[in-house]
């Protein structure tokens, strides 16, 4: 039996080829097509780094509103306060007092089931 080296793989390395050097190109200047035509004007001048200035509005004065225009302001509802946790919890039974005897809700009383029809009789054709 002949045994075979193992295979071994190698990890492919990515090449990137090589870049020219990025120079910066001169600008391309149309020939005019007619020799008396004037020369092409320049692009639009830069704009400035500077904002416009802003203008200011005139406050305007304040007018109350009618009365009947707004609701009336209702004071907003008070936080509950913290439970104070040295105070018993009011919802717990006090420990000293006996349990008190469990209290069964009161069902109301249902009316009877009707009853139902028989099922429908086996059809004959079925074997």
């Amino acid at each position: 039996m002949l045994l075979e080296p193992p295979l071994v793989l190698e990890p492919l390395l990515l090449v990137e080829p090589p870049v020219p050097e990025l120079l910066p190109e001169p600008p391309v200047v149309p020939e005019p097509l007619d020799p008396d035509a004037p020369p092409v004007p320049e692009l639009e001048p830069p704009l400035p780094l500077e904002p416009p200035p802003v203008e200011l509005l005139e406050p305007r004065p304040l007018v109350p509103a009618p009365p009947d225009a707004l609701p009336p302001e209702t004071p907003a509802p008070l936080p509950e306060p913290m439970p104070d946790p040295e105070l018993p919890d009011p919802e717990l039974p006090d420990p000293g007092l006996p349990d008190p005897e469990p209290v069964e809700p009161e069902l109301p009383e249902l009316p009877p089931e009707p009853e139902l029809p028989d099922p429908l009789p086996p059809d004959p054709e079925e074997p």
